[in-house]
């Protein structure tokens, strides 16, 4: 019976290194690629220049910039979609990030009451075009 505990460290999408958090949401050949391509697509709709690094996906967006508090919450967003996956067993792709980006942000506007929605969405603004397309 499997409970989920691997017999092997390698890492689950590219099975040829050692899966350490680094790897994993960074240095994973089947995952870099997802960040620049979430950082061009950022850039395409919104015209915000994003460069995400190894410091920035596990530690935060930094930057001084009216967008770090929905840069964040869509880092974690993305990782938490690629844990996911991982848990799933199968390979995170783009496609399914932009989908359950627009799910969460979906989700947080539902769960907002009207009185605060503007406050609480306010993080989203510079974003908003990524979820009305």
């Amino acid at each position: 019976m499997n409970v989920g505990i691997k017999d092997h460290d390698d890492c689950f999408f590219c099975d040829s290194k050692p899966e350490t958090i680094e790897h994993l949401f960074w240095y994973c050949d089947q995952i870099f690629p997802l960040w620049n391509a979430l950082a061009h697509w950022i850039r395409s709709v919104t015209e915000i220049e994003i460069e995400f690094s190894l410091e920035s996906v596990l530690l935060g967006y930094t930057n001084c910039m009216p967008c770090k508090n929905a840069i964040n919450c869509i880092i974690l967003v993305v990782k938490f979609f690629i844990y996911k996956c991982k848990m799933e067993g199968r390979n995170p792709d783009f496609a399914g990030i932009q989908s359950y980006l627009k799910f969460n942000y979906n989700i947080e506007k539902f769960a907002c009451d009207f009185a605060h929605q503007d406050k609480i969405l306010s993080k989203w603004k510079p974003m908003k075009k990524l979820f009305c397309q």
